[in-house]
C-alpha cells in the first residue's frame, strides 16, 4: 500500500514537496559510528557491516593492496569511506546527484578524510551535459529507468572515466567501482584508454539482467558487449558466489546474457 501512496504523489505537484522532505531527512539524518569505526549517515546495512559483503571482500583489509579507489555512483561515500578506513592512500568519488553529493561531503568531512577528490558529475562516454532522472539511489541518466519520470530530469555535468584518470595521474593499483543504474556500458565507452592500459586495474560493475523501461521488462541490451570489451582486451570475468569471487566460465557468462539465470542484478570483477 505504502508503495502505491509514494507512486501516486510521484505523479501529482506534491511530488516536489516529497522530494524536498525526503532530502532534508537524509542531510539531517545523524552521524552514527559504523562497525568499520568510521562516522556515517547511512542505512543499517552500511552502519553494521553487512551491505554488499562482494565489495567488503574486497576493500576492508586492503588484501590486494589498493592505493586508489574510484566510484563512479558513489551516493553518499559509503565505499570512499570505507577504503580510507582501510587505508587506501586515495578516492575519487564521483556522483551527480545534489543530495547525495552533499551527504558524501558531509561523510567525508566529518571522518577527517582529506584525501578525497569528489566530483559532482555524471560519468558517460563524452564530456558535456546530460539529464538526470529520479533521485537518491534510482538516479539514472537513462529516460525512464525504473518508473523515473521523465519530467523530473535535471541538468547534470558529464565526465569521461578516461579524463579522471588521466587528470589524477593514476599509477597505483586501482579498484575501480562502477554503479550507475542501467547505464554501464557509456560509461565504458568513456573509458576505453583506461581499460586498455590499466594492467594494475580493477574493476567491479553492478549489472542489471532485466531493466524497466516505460512499464516493460526488458533484457538489458548490452550485456554481450560488456562482456566482450573486457575479454577482448585479456581480463577475467568474476562472479561473486557463496561469499567468494569465482572465475566464471563461458558457459555461464552466456547464460547470464541469455537471462536464464534467476537473479535480476550481479556484480561482476574484472581482472587482468
Amino acid at each position: 500500500m505504502m508503495e502505491h501512496i509514494k507512486g501516486f504523489v510521484k505523479k501529482t505537484p506534491l511530488k516536489n514537496v516529497y522530494w524536498k522532505f525526503l532530502d532534508l531527512k537524509r542531510i539531517y539524518q545523524p552521524f552514527s559510528l559504523t562497525s568499520d569505526e568510521f562516522y556515517f549517515k547511512g542505512s543499517m546495512e552500511m552502519l553494521n557491516g553487512t551491505y554488499e559483503p562482494f565489495l567488503r571482500d574486497l576493500i576492508v583489509g586492503n588484501k590486494e593492496n589498493f592505493g586508489t579507489l574510484i566510484n563512479i555512483g558513489a551516493n553518499s561515500g559509503y565505499y570512499p569511506c570505507l577504503a580510507l578506513a582501510n587505508n587506501l592512500n586515495s578516492v575519487i568519488a564521483v556522483e551527480p546527484d545534489k543530495t547525495n553529493f552533499k551527504i558524501l561531503e558531509l561523510n567525508l568531512r566529518r571522518n577527517g578524510y582529506a584525501q578525497g577528490v569528489l566530483i559532482n558529475a555524471a560519468c558517460s562516454s563524452s564530456n558535456g551535459a546530460a539529464n538526470l532522472y529520479g533521485r537518491n539511489t534510482g538516479a539514472s541518466l537513462l529516460e525512464e529507468w525504473e518508473g523515473n519520470i521523465a519530467s523530473d530530469g535535471e541538468t547534470v555535468k558529464t565526465i569521461t572515466l578516461d579524463q579522471i584518470f588521466t587528470s589524477h595521474k593514476q599509477t597505483e593499483k586501482t579498484l575501480i567501482v562502477i554503479d550507475v543504474e542501467g547505464f554501464e556500458f557509456e560509461v565504458l565507452k568513456g573509458s576505453l584508454e583506461t581499460l586498455r592500459n590499466g594492467e594494475s586495474v580493477y574493476w567491479v560493475i553492478e549489472v542489471s539482467l532485466w531493466r524497466t523501461i516505460r512499464g516493460n521488462k526488458v533484457l538489458t541490451p548490452f550485456l554481450g558487449d560488456l562482456f566482450s570489451l573486457f575479454q577482448t582486451e585479456g581480463y577475467r570475468v568474476y562472479g561473486w558466489e557463496d561469499e567468494i569471487w569465482k572465475i566464471l566460465s563461458e558457459g555461464e557468462i552466456l547464460d547470464f546474457c541469455r537471462g536464464t539465470v534467476l537473479w535480476p542484478a550481479l556484480p561482476f570483477l574484472f581482472k587482468k
